[in-house]
């Protein structure tokens, strides 16, 4: 008796078992417009912050010029709750303003110069007084209405990213956008909500996955998410490695795309052990990396 209440037993447990990792094989990457690119895509920091003003318009119609595949760029709400593209929690580093965000109205802040501290030599200031300004989310996806465009929610409180779809849908953009933020709630909140925009994992979900990489445990995750950006290293830890990589696509097709790049030669490293995107300050650099990988790996 006690023989086959233990056989039934051990057959129940160890079935379970294998329904779990069958479920778990079969979720898959869902497929998307943002990430579907056979060649690695070359993404714009903040517009090319190396090259021009970051997160301006100015940037980004500069950023389009190079012909990238996407422009990244911050986003948080003003004290009259309107989107604005800024990466700080002040106006401090790149304007003539001082202050946080959160208490400037949408008409004081775009009073601002946002080309006010841009150089590229720490002496002269070639983008002081053209006009520059914080520009909205709106804005911008009134001015770039085809443009892939990846959108990291600045606001730790999951609520925003309520707002920010409900402009996304305004302007039929869902299917261009790739939204992330290091607030994984609000990455989660996303993608419950609409399930259409593609998402890239919180920080939370990158570090556990890249703790059972390490385990090689990593094909035990299903992450619901679209693809993984991540540094190169996190302080003295390396991130990104060929071991990454393979765990990444190996479980989910998963692209990873490696911010912040702005050497061609660590490019050219990244690119050949498998990583799918470049997010960089300067996206010309980038450009010409992928065109000389491609040129070494025409069967890529």
């Amino acid at each position: 008796m006690l023989a086959s209440s233990f056989f039934w037993s051990t057959f129940i447990t160890l079935s379970t078992l294998l329904l779990l990792y069958i479920r778990i094989r079969m979720i898959k990457t869902p497929s998307h417009f943002f990430t579907d690119p056979e060649d690695p895509m070359v993404i714009a920091h903040r517009g090319g912050r190396g090259l021009w003003p970051e997160n301006t318009l100015f940037a980004f119609h500069k950023a389009r010029e190079l012909n990238v595949d996407a422009i990244e760029f911050d986003t948080q709400r003003t004290k009259d709750g309107i989107f604005v593209i800024m990466h700080d929690t002040t106006v401090d580093r790149t304007t003539n303003g001082s202050g946080y965000v959160r208490d400037f109205t949408l008409a004081e802040i775009q009073a601002l110069d946002a080309g006010y501290r841009w150089s590229n030599d720490h002496k002269t200031f070639p983008f002081r007084g053209l006009g520059i300004v914080v520009p909205t989310l709106e804005e911008v996806l009134q001015q770039f209405p085809q443009m892939k465009l990846n959108i990291e929610i600045k606001e730790c409180n999951p609520d925003a990213a309520n707002d920010l779809l409900a402009l996304i849908s305004k302007y039929n953009a869902a299917d261009r956008i790739m939204i992330g933020s290091f607030f994984t709630r609000v990455v989660i909140r996303t993608r419950t909500l609409s399930p259409r925009i593609a998402t890239s994992a919180g920080r939370a979900e990158i570090a556990k996955f890249f703790a059972l990489q390490l385990l090689g445990l990593a094909r035990f995750y299903a992450l619901p998410v679209h693809a993984l950006e991540v540094p190169e290293y996190e302080g003295e830890l390396r991130v990104v490695s060929k071991r990454f990589i393979k765990a990444a696509l190996r479980r989910n097709a998963l692209p990873v795309y490696v911010w912040t790049v702005n050497e061609k030669e660590k490019m050219m490293e990244l690119l050949n052990m498998g990583v799918r995107g470049i997010i960089s300050d300067y996206p010309d650099r980038a450009i010409q990396a992928v065109r000389e990988f491609k040129e070494q790996n025409f069967d890529f």
